[in-house]
Formats: structure tokens, C-alpha cells, sequence
């Protein structure tokens, strides 16, 4: 990936964009930890870093 790829890649809570040397030491830091697959926002109760998210019912509004 480019610089600006990664550079548009993530954003910090209050919004300001990740760098790209940021968002590259990031990704080699799950690498290393053998993460298979990252968060895309909060970490949900149960996610597995080797098969994500396992689901949850939604609810309804009525």
C-alpha cells in the first residue's frame, strides 16, 4: 500500500487521521501478535482476533 492508502486507513476517537508510518507499525504489531483479524471499531464482547466477530441478535424497536 501507498503512504496516502494507509495514511486514509484508520482515524482516533476524536477524529484526527492515524499517520501512515502510525497505522503500518499498527499493522505489524497484530502481524506479530498472529491476529488474523482486526476490530473495524469498539471491540464487541467475544471478538477473537483469529475469527472476528461471533454475531449478536439485534434488537427490535417496535
Amino acid at each position: 500500500m501507498t503512504k496516502r492508502q494507509l495514511g486514509l486507513m484508520f482515524r482516533y476517537a476524536d477524529g484526527r487521521r492515524v499517520s501512515a508510518d502510525d497505522t503500518r507499525d499498527i499493522l505489524l504489531d497484530h502481524i506479530a501478535a498472529g491476529h488474523e483479524v482486526i476490530p473495524a471499531g469498539p471491540i464487541c464482547p467475544g471478538f477473537d482476533y483469529k475469527t472476528g466477530c461471533p454475531g449478536h441478535e439485534s434488537e427490535t424497536h417496535a
